[in-house]
């Protein structure tokens, strides 16, 4: 029970705070506190607030060393600085780490490079008609109104569809090695310009064989562009 306690305080720490300088400062500031007589043991729940509280510390006692006079102080200071250094150097991250201190890029978070690839394709047609893999459906329609899509990704077991090429191309792309020559037949018939595909399925013949070509290419998928049909 206690061991679980300890993890979870510790796994909330690291999220917080990352694997930055922050641990090692919190843990000498809480030394610090409990030196001074401050009541510490609350403040492990807060790194940022002993942090504030170790650093007020140690500036009060500078303050009294100045004041008194002499060269004091200045070994005080010198003392505080390595402290600070000794805690960078150990952590190897930044005083607050990337993971807190920088902004997300992929707000929606998207899987991997998919936004890439949305948005060439919106910077080639500005209302789109797409063919993309089962579930990638809503990232699309989130990341913009703008494209309208083959199908809508069914909900629970129900696998209904307005009609068969929508079930097709569903069912073909939901497994390893689909039938690229159904999926892009039934692709032109719907008039969709581009076929989004993972990078993670291995057909037996490629879609570039029916009447498209690469577009764009990412980690995560390739998109076709249509050139002929069939």
């Amino acid at each position: 029970m206690i061991g679980e306690i300890f993890y979870k305080l510790h796994t909330y720490h690291r999220y917080l705070a990352g694997g930055g300088a922050v641990l090692v400062l919190s843990a000498a500031a809480l030394l610090l506190c409990a030196k001074s007589g401050i009541k510490w043991k609350a403040l492990i729940l807060s790194p940022f607030g002993v942090i504030g509280i170790g650093a007020a510390k140690v500036f009060e006692e500078m303050s009294r060393k100045i004041k008194e006079g002499g060269k004091r102080w200045i070994f005080a200071g010198l003392f505080v600085a390595c402290l600070l250094l000794l805690a960078i150097i150990c952590s190897g991250d930044s005083l607050v780490s990337g993971q807190v201190g920088e902004p997300v890029s992929n707000r929606m978070h998207l899987p991997g490079d998919l936004s890439d690839a949305m948005q060439g394709i919106l910077e080639d047609d500005e209302a789109p008609r797409v063919l993309t893999m089962p579930g990638w459906g809503p990232n699309f329609m989130a990341y913009s109104s703008a494209f309208e899509l083959m199908y809508e990704d069914p909900y629970g077991p129900d696998l209904s569809f307005e009609d068969e090429d929508q079930w097709l191309v569903y069912t073909q792309l939901s497994v390893l090695h689909p039938d690229m020559k159904k999926v892009a037949a039934a692709a032109h018939r719907a008039h969709c310009r581009y076929i989004v595909l993972s990078n993670d399925i291995w057909p037996d013949i490629p879609v570039t064989s029916f009447g498209y070509e690469p577009f764009i290419s990412c980690d995560i998928c390739t998109v076709y562009r249509e050139v002929a049909k069939p």
